[in-house]
């Protein structure tokens, strides 16, 4: 068996899976497998997928149309090596990736193992300022060992530390932990977002998270990504998604509602387990109301959200909704100035100098002579230097140390 399955979901996708696919194969750790469930594409996938004669891709075919996180599953099942990597259609692995990972978990004897992320936003992307833009946060370069109970408490408080908690395709788990998911749940890709299932659960399962800090993945981002789709067709969005929420006090069909519910619905399979970690409803009631606002999905239920948002709000202790209306007066009022602000110099000048996000620094591809996601996998010292970070950090190819 190998020691790595990566596996790729994808659906009418193939100008995008080529590179994912290609990413994979330029690995300088060579025992893996690559498992891709194509879910009844409609496009060119399957002659893709197959055009790569490298006998570690295995390339399935889904019989009919299947929901997202059935499609993860289908991929899974065909897998068979020690530990499960899953990475999207759009993003691309940095050549050194599985083997910075594979050192940390034979070091370690690691059970679960989270890798850096940068973002790059191509010419598609739905808002102009963020086409061609390469987007990171701060990198240590070391590996940091931190315990279930700090990784758990992120998530029920809401919060995002150093490396956790991870997107999708950061995350490198055990079969062994895979496999015990898989049967106290039924599957272990699971809606409304699977990793946010079953990450806490592998957490406690592994007692110990070890975070590489140091950029190992490329995520893209264009004009079919969730984060575009969401505000643009959130229809074709959510069609790919189990949509009933069974956990969380709002019903709107909104991101960080999904995450919420995600994340009660591990709860739920392991009570006992997590009888100490609670989500504190006004802030998820604060950060629910956020994304309503952010979508702006005037429309469709727009309106119904937030009428059903007041109405749940108002059931609550009386403290609990003045610091709610609080929150939504002053981020509306943020909202406001921000809409004043987003004159065309003002934008130009955003975009064309190091700026902050909720998520660290950017900068612009050509800044650095990138064209495309691929060739950004070789420069990532560059972007460490234009961001004024220590380029030792971001460079792959240096072992991250302890």
């Amino acid at each position: 068996m190998p020691l790595f399955s990566i596996i790729i979901p994808t659906r009418n996708r193939g100008r995008l899976l080529k590179n994912a696919i290609q990413s994979v194969l330029d690995q300088t750790f060579s025992d893996f497998e690559l498992v891709i469930s194509d879910n009844a594409s409609e496009d060119n996938t399957e002659q893709l997928a197959r055009s790569f004669t490298d006998k570690r891709v295995k390339y399935f075919k889904t019989g009919r149309y299947l929901l997202a996180h059935n499609n993860s599953e289908n991929a899974y099942r065909n897998s068979t090596g020690d530990y499960v990597l899953l990475i999207g259609d759009d993003d691309v692995l940095i050549p050194q990736a599985l083997e910075q990972i594979s050192k940390v978990i034979r070091k370690n004897n690691a059970k679960l193992v989270l890798i850096g992320l940068v973002t790059y936003y191509d010419s598609t992307f739905e808002d102009p300022m963020f086409r061609d833009v390469i987007s990171a946060c701060s990198f240590s370069g070391k590996v940091l060992a931190v315990n279930s109970e700090e990784v758990l408490r992120a998530y029920f408080n809401l919060e995002q530390a150093r490396g956790y908690p991870p997107h999708a395709s950061c995350i490198a788990i055990s079969r062994d932990i895979t496999s015990e998911i898989s049967r106290k749940c039924g599957a272990f890709f699971l809606p409304p977002y699977a990793e946010v299932v079953f990450m806490p659960i592998a957490a406690l399962k592994a007692g110990k998270v070890y975070v590489i800090d140091k950029p190992l993945i490329l995520i893209g981002r264009g004009s079919n990504s969730q984060v575009v789709l969401e505000r643009a067709n959130p229809s074709q969005m959510w069609q790919h998604i189990e949509l009933e929420f069974k956990h969380v006090m709002f019903k709107g069909k909104y991101t960080f509602n999904a995450h919420v519910e995600s994340l009660l619905r591990a709860k739920s399979y392991y009570l006992d387990k997590f009888r100490n970690y609670e989500i504190d409803i006004v802030k998820y009631s604060c950060l629910y109301f956020d994304n309503i606002i952010d979508v702006g999905r005037k429309g469709a239920g727009y309106d119904e959200n937030l009428a059903e948002f007041y109405k749940g709000v108002a059931k609550l202790p009386v403290t609990a909704v003045m610091r709610i209306r609080m929150h939504s007066a002053l981020y509306m009022a943020k909202k406001f100035i921000k809409v004043l602000l987003k004159v065309k110099m003002f934008r130009k000048i955003k975009i064309l100098t190091r700026f902050k996000r909720h998520s660290g620094y950017a900068v612009t591809a050509s800044s650095i002579g990138v064209n495309n996601i691929m060739e950004c996998r070789y420069k990532l010292s560059s972007i460490a230097k234009k961001l004024n970070e220590t380029p030792e950090n971001w460079e792959p190819s240096i072992e991250a140390r302890y």
